[in-house]
């Protein structure tokens, strides 16, 4: 659990700034664990398993897409 739970604040630290602290990365996170967890079951009985996969997939990699890029950037 604790190692699971720690690995979402760095990528997620990058995105917010430094003075919006935890409140950004908790909301972040509640963010997606209301929209992943929270209509998981919903969807799985509606569509199956392998759908939901594919589902999580797809969003999962649209938002790669458009994480920017801090390489070389003062983070503030």
């Amino acid at each position: 659990m604790a190692i699971t739970s720690q690995t979402h604040r760095l990528p997620v630290r990058k995105l917010v700034a430094a003075s919006a602290g935890n409140a950004g990365i908790g909301a972040w996170y509640n963010l997606t664990v209301a929209l992943f967890g929270g209509t998981a079951p919903l969807v799985i009985q509606a569509v199956g398993g392998t759908v939901f996969f594919w589902y999580v997939a797809v969003i999962s990699f649209l938002v790669i897409l458009t994480l920017p890029e801090t390489k070389g950037v003062t983070l503030r």
